[in-house]
């Protein structure tokens, strides 16, 4: 079995794409998936399955949800292993606790190309910055709710799909 964990994209926003996480959780059971866990409200739920196809399985999911829910939920997947990787890769690990600043991290559909990547590549007015690597993206904040790095933002740039997660719940996710 592989551990894996699925990003919800949109859901739980303003008042948008409500689903209960007692309801998402139930639906994961629902497609055969073992030690089905949920955390916070926006759209995280760890599982594990056999199935090495992540592609597949993505796709597989995101239909199931949108039978179940009437509309569409982007969904992004990596195995515990990925995220145990992307902890280990932080270019910001060096912050120390009484550094105001935060970290997150923007999980991508696929690798954006390279042309695509330069122009993204710069440190926002208010001092964020970003580093990519592979299919992620780091993002250092210095204020979260004015950044321009936003996940419309990232996707209109880099033309995929993408949902980002803080730091503090990345670290969560490997835990349960």
């Amino acid at each position: 079995m592989i551990r894996y964990v699925a990003f919800l994209r949109g859901i739980n926003v303003s008042g948008h794409k409500i689903i209960k996480m007692a309801t998402l959780k139930q639906m994961f059971i629902s497609m055969a998936f073992n030690n089905v866990v949920t955390y916070i409200q926006s759209g995280n739920v760890v599982f594990d399955c056999d199935t090495t196809d992540v592609s597949l399985l993505n796709t597989n999911i995101e239909t199931y949800l949108k039978s179940e829910l009437g509309y569409d939920v982007r969904v992004i997947i990596r195995t515990i292993s990925e995220l145990q990787q992307i902890i280990a890769n932080n270019p910001y690990h060096t912050l120390n606790d009484g550094d105001t600043r935060k970290v997150g991290v923007t999980f991508l559909a696929g690798i954006p190309p390279i042309e695509k990547t330069n122009g993204i590549l710069k440190k926002s007015e208010i001092g964020d910055e970003i580093c990519i690597i592979d299919r992620d993206i780091y993002i250092l904040y210095h204020s979260f709710g004015n950044s321009m790095f936003t996940n419309t933002y990232i996707e209109k740039k880099l033309g995929t799909k993408g949902t980002c997660r803080n730091w503090a719940t990345i670290n969560k996710l490997i835990e349960l």
